[in-house]
């Protein structure tokens, strides 16, 4: 499983397999992990240098890292709401 092949029947799996089938999207629990601390990153990355970035054009810096975060909030608020209706759908479409 190590080299990205899903784990073979019968193999002993964890929760978070059993959760999410990682190994059918040939991906791993610490891939899944560093893609998460990437992103995390990126964001406070972002949340530190936009309002420098802005400050030099004369807008206010606490006023661009509210808006930064706010906006960054609803994308990924709207992110999760189109998931959510996506499984619903799909699950709708699917339901016995």
């Amino acid at each position: 499983m190590a080299n990205g092949e899903p784990p073979r029947p019968g193999t002993r799996t964890g929760l978070l397999e059993r959760l999410f089938h990682l190994g059918e999207r040939h991906t791993t629990v610490a891939t899944e992990l560093r893609a998460g601390l990437v992103t995390f990153l990126t964001m406070t990355y972002i949340l530190l240098v936009n309002p420098q970035i802005l400050a030099a054009a004369g807008m206010p810096p606490s006023d661009v890292v509210f808006a930064t975060a706010v906006g960054s909030a609803l994308g990924t608020l709207a992110m999760v709401l189109l998931a959510v209706l996506l499984v619903l759908y799909y699950a709708f479409l699917h339901a016995e």
